[in-house]
């Protein structure tokens, strides 16, 4: 079964979507209501409504191989590649390529070991790796569409 993270996209686009519709809106429900907390609860009931339609959430596979060691040296070849573009020095440059030729290695090195200890632990080893392999594809890659 492969997991998801949800998470919502908060780029321009969607934030000024966003703005429009709430724009938009003449929050009659909110205005003609005299009970401040039956007012309060139309607002809020609207404001989720376009905020659920202006800023979509989407799914992004969670990957249970990546593991703290592989985030931890994510952090750090991102704090190398900011420093390297503020202070481009060949010194600073080959510290990057060699700590970004390290976090590959290893971010290659954990998928590898959890995908075979996933295979190692299972009871029906072909099912395992017949889900391992389709969760890595594009599903929507696979379905095809038949015309008749």
């Amino acid at each position: 079964m492969t997991l998801y993270n949800k998470y919502r996209n908060y780029n321009p686009t969607n934030l000024e979507t966003f703005c429009t519709l709430l724009r938009e809106e003449n929050w009659p429900s909110v205005y003609m209501e005299h009970d401040a907390e039956l007012s309060y609860n139309n607002f809020f009931k609207t404001f989720v409504y376009y905020f659920k339609g202006g800023v979509m959430q989407t799914e992004k596979k969670k990957n249970d191989w990546i593991i703290h060691e592989i985030r931890s040296l994510k952090e750090e070849v991102m704090t190398m590649h900011s420093l390297c573009k503020r202070y481009p020095t060949e010194a600073n440059t080959s510290a990057y390529k060699n700590l970004q030729k390290i976090y590959q290695l290893r971010l290659i090195k954990a998928r590898k070991d959890h995908f075979n200890n996933t295979i190692q632990n299972s009871e029906n080893k072909s099912k395992t790796i017949w889900q391992m392999i389709n969760s890595e594809l594009d599903e929507t890659e696979y379905k095809r569409k038949i015309m008749i």
